[in-house]
């Protein structure tokens, strides 16, 4: 394992260097995960996903880092599949609600809209704050479906509203506006609201 973790500190250090181009020194960075199979029985894919793991863990802590896959980090993986089978099963059961902060023009001090804030309310867990599970959504295509669920939800509520001037604000995520999805999802919504 040390040497496989010294051949990573190699590796962003030469992956590092300045390189010129176009008249100026470009300076990229690495972040290396490793993953070591002791006794030879994990198999390539799953050996894979482990490194790759430890990479995220090295570029969230800083980049430029070797990161090896270790038990807890194992541990945080059962977690975030744990709660993204959750959250898949929390979709369709209504699990999720909307919350709406008011949004006020300053100097009129008038109500001029809303935001809609998305909350879980998980059976057995109570309400799980957007920060537990927002971010293990956005690691995946799960983010999007949120998303889609959101934008269907405040359009829906939005349009009950007699009051025309109101509007809705709804935070998109920026892998669902990446999405060549977007526009479709924005368009359903509106359709079926």
């Amino acid at each position: 394992e040390s040497s496989v973790v010294e051949l990573g500190k190699r590796i962003i250090n030469a992956v590092s260097a300045p390189v010129p181009t176009g008249g100026r020194l470009v300076t990229i960075g690495a972040s290396v995960g490793v993953a070591v199979s002791l006794d030879g029985s994990t198999n390539a894919d799953h050996l894979l996903g482990e490194a790759d793991a430890a990479a995220y863990r090295a570029k969230s802590s800083g980049r430029g880092r070797v990161e090896v896959f270790d038990g807890a980090l194992r541990r945080e993986l059962s977690d975030r599949t744990t709660l993204e089978a959750a959250i898949v099963a929390g979709i369709p059961n209504n699990e999720f609600e909307l919350y709406y902060q008011p949004v006020i023009q300053l100097t009129s001090r008038q109500l001029v809209g809303y935001e809609a804030l998305i909350r879980w309310n998980r059976p057995g867990f109570g309400f799980v704050p957007p920060d537990e599970f927002i971010p293990t959504a956005e690691q995946s295509q799960l983010i999007c479906d949120l998303g889609r669920w959101v934008l269907l939800r405040a359009t829906s509520q939005l349009a009950r509203i007699s009051d025309p001037d109101l509007t809705v604000a709804v935070n998109i995520a920026g892998r669902h506006l990446a999405s060549s999805q977007i526009l479709a999802d924005v368009d359903s919504a509106l359709a079926q609201s």
